[in-house]
């Protein structure tokens, strides 16, 4: 008997096999992924409240290369990164060729990001939003 070989989900997107499909209609993802908010999310409100707290000096969402998040101390720039849109959290199981491009393309630009502003001479934070959150629940 021969055994079945196991493909992984990524190599089924690769491939341009769709193993599943979207559980919502069009419509219904595009109402729901154009709620996302880019800016001014919960991690970031809670972030600013606790640079507040302890008096530090900062900008928030600084106009400098890449859009930080936070620059502080005037030298030091915080990203408050979302896992999934920076490529660290699960594909979604349609348009999988897509999602992989994407996040991958944006993982490239966070480090090209990161490269340019150290060598323009600032200290670069990347800090997960789940991370973020925890943390300060914790000091809280």
């Amino acid at each position: 008997m021969k055994s079945k070989k196991r493909v992984s989900a990524s190599a089924n997107a690769l491939a341009g096999r769709h193993p599943s499909k979207d559980v919502f209609t069009r419509a219904e993802r595009s109402r729901i992924m154009g709620r996302i908010r880019s800016t001014r999310t919960k991690p970031e409100i809670i972030f600013k409240r606790f640079l507040e707290l302890v008096g530090a000096r900062f900008q928030f969402q600084p106009r400098l290369f890449g859009r930080p998040d936070f620059l502080v101390g005037g030298k030091v720039a915080v990203f408050i990164d979302n896992a999934f849109w920076h490529g660290k959290g699960n594909i979604p199981r349609s348009n999988r060729v897509y999602w992989i491009k994407k996040l991958r393309r944006n993982r490239q630009r966070d480090l090209e990001v990161s490269r340019v502003l150290r060598s323009r001479g600032y200290v670069v934070l990347r800090l997960d939003d789940k991370l973020v959150l925890k943390l300060l629940r914790d000091l809280g």
